[in-house]
Order: structure tokens, then sequence, then C-alpha cells
């Protein structure tokens, strides 16, 4: 549950998605000069399955298409991982950041 000016004042850019005025979506990232990182994604639940994830990966894809693009996931996320995957994402890396919590990094080049 996050307002937009909260969003507004996260590190990097943001894209959202509105339904009339009502933020339903949006993906932050952060952009160096050869990479993107996706720290963001959040869709309202209502929306789930809408492909507004999809949409918002292919537009941030579209702006970074030279770049190394990458994104976290939990390793137990089967619809982000699936997701991840349709768009040509790999598996890079697993790791556990704290005990009990294992997140896979997708990489797409």
């Amino acid at each position: 549950m996050r307002t937009v000016e909260v969003i507004q004042n996260l590190p990097g850019t943001s894209y959202g998605l509105y339904n009339d005025e009502r933020l339903i979506g949006f993906i932050t990232v952060e952009a160096a000069e050869t990479t993107v990182e996706v720290t963001k994604l959040c869709i309202d639940p209502t929306y789930f399955r809408a492909r507004l994830a999809t949409t918002l990966l292919e537009h941030v894809l579209s702006l970074h298409e030279d770049k190394l693009v990458y994104v976290h996931t939990g390793k137990h996320n089967g619809p982000a991982k699936k997701l991840y995957t349709k768009l040509g994402f790999e598996p890079s890396a697993e790791f556990e950041p704290e005990p009990g919590v294992t997140l896979i990094r997708f990489t797409r080049s």
C-alpha cells in the first residue's frame, strides 16, 4: 500500500499505470551506464492476471534495449519466475540475503 507520493520519492525512475486516476501498478528502475535494475514491480491485486506487469516490464525493456537488465524475486514466486522467463530473462544467481529467504536474480541482455 504505497501512495503516489511515496513512489515518487523512491530512488530511481518509476512508471505507473492508472485506471481513471487510480494507480493500479508501477515499476521502479535504477539505471546505470550499462545496466538497469528493476527494484520494484507492484500490481494492485485486483488487476492480477491483467498483463500489467508484462506491460510495465516491456516498457522498461524498450527504453533500455542496449543494457543488461536484472531483477530479483523469491525462489518460490512461480508467477514472477514465469513472467521473467517469458520475457527472455534467465536465472543468473541464487542467494540467501537472510536465513530462510532465497532470492533468484534474473538477467536479460
